[in-house]
């Protein structure tokens, strides 16, 4: 399955275009050992986000400059919403969302709701969760959204550990399309 994660998580962005050792590295092992291997691309860039700096990249561009038509999942995580206004984080994701639409019509997108992912992040205002779910409400593609706080997740978690966490979320939707015959 032709996956792309798009994320500004620093781990990511340093383990290079395989992501060995960080997250989706992880998870595309995760992945293949549950019979469900995944043709990993990352779009890794620690300034970017749904809302972006000036000079920054946002999501959305990420989208346009990384997937292809033939992309079947794609993977938004955003580790870091500082300042960010529910109102520009909600339209930032609508811009995510629509260019996979547009990029990959077919694919199937899983989003990870803000969290507190670790000790040097800041809690995100529950604002903004309701900010990206209203924008996955809205998509016109399919939109899976992960919540980590309504799952529970823990606030510090290595590499390993949020690998496992997703892998959790996302094998039993993998393996529901897969069966469908969605990828084939």
């Amino acid at each position: 399955m032709t996956t792309v994660v798009i994320t500004d998580d620093p781990a990511v962005a340093d383990s290079g275009p395989s992501a060995d050792g960080a997250w989706p590295g992880v998870l595309a092992g995760l992945a293949a050992q549950a019979g469900a291997p995944l043709d990993l691309e990352v779009a890794a860039d620690v300034d970017a986000g749904l809302v972006a700096d000036p000079g920054s990249s946002s999501f959305a561009e990420l989208v346009f400059a990384d997937v292809e038509h033939s992309t079947q999942l794609v993977v938004f995580a955003e580790s870091s919403f500082d300042a960010a206004a529910p109102a520009d984080v909600q339209q930032g994701a609508a811009d995510a969302f629509a260019a996979v639409e547009e990029a990959a019509p077919d694919a199937l997108v899983v989003m990870v709701a803000p969290w507190r992912a670790g000790a040097s992040t800041t809690a995100p205002d529950p604002e903004l969760r309701d900010a990206v779910r209203t924008a996955a409400a809205g998509a016109e593609v399919v939109v899976t959204l992960v919540d980590p706080v309504a799952a529970g997740w823990p606030t510090e978690v290595g590499q390993q550990e949020l690998a496992e966490l997703l892998h959790a979320e996302l094998t039993p939707l993998i393996g529901a399309l897969a069966r469908s015959g969605a990828f084939e």
